[in-house]
Parts: C-alpha cells; sequence; structure tokens
C-alpha cells in the first residue's frame, strides 16, 4: 500500500483503501489483493473511516466530512464504482456525547 493510504478491507480479491479528497470527503482505491495494482477510483460521499466487503461490495461507514461532525450514514460501493445509500447520513445522537468515534463495520450473508 502507497505512502497515505489508509486500509479499508481486504477480501480474497481486493483491497480497498482510502485518502482525503480535497472536498472534505474520501477517495476509495479498489487494488487488487494479489498485486496491489490499482483497479478503480471512486469519490466517496462521506469521509470514510471504516469498511467491509460483501457479496455485493464495500459497505462503508464514517462521517458526512472531514469535520467529522455529523454521521455519514452506511453506503455501498460496488466493484464497478457505483454507490447506494444505505443508511443516510445525518446528526448523531446527542446521547453518544462529543466526540463521536466511528468505529468498526461488521457484515453478514
Amino acid at each position: 500500500m502507497p505512502v497515505g493510504e489508509f486500509g479499508l478491507a481486504i477480501d480474497d480479491h481486493a483491497l480497498a483503501t482510502s485518502t482525503p479528497a480535497s472536498n472534505g470527503r474520501s477517495t476509495i482505491h479498489i487494488r487488487s489483493a494479489a498485486t496491489g495494482a490499482r483497479v478503480r477510483d471512486i469519490a466517496a460521499p462521506i469521509w470514510v473511516s471504516a469498511a467491509a466487503w460483501t457479496s455485493r461490495g464495500l459497505v462503508a461507514t464514517g462521517y458526512r466530512d472531514a469535520s467529522m461532525r455529523e454521521d455519514g450514514g452506511l453506503v455501498l460501493i460496488s466493484p464497478t464504482g457505483a454507490i447506494d445509500v444505505l443508511v443516510a447520513a445525518g446528526p448523531f445522537s446527542s446521547a453518544l456525547g462529543r466526540p463521536v468515534a466511528r468505529g468498526d463495520v461488521v457484515v453478514s450473508p
């Protein structure tokens, strides 16, 4: 993985990494798990902090943007680069306190 890319998820075929984008969100880089070669770059609609592979693609979570003040929800990023919003971004519950740290993404079939 190149310097400056942050690892998110790996499976038998692909490695997903991220870098900060100039718009306060993330760019997702899909790499070959076998060779590390870059396959595709995808502009994520959120600041991605964690992700996991599923049979349909990469499920990612994080923050609305780099300010990390609002929940980014959940997005599904397909291997072709299509993005589906699974849970819409929005404000964090005040019951969580501040700052809110986004953790792992756990998925199951």
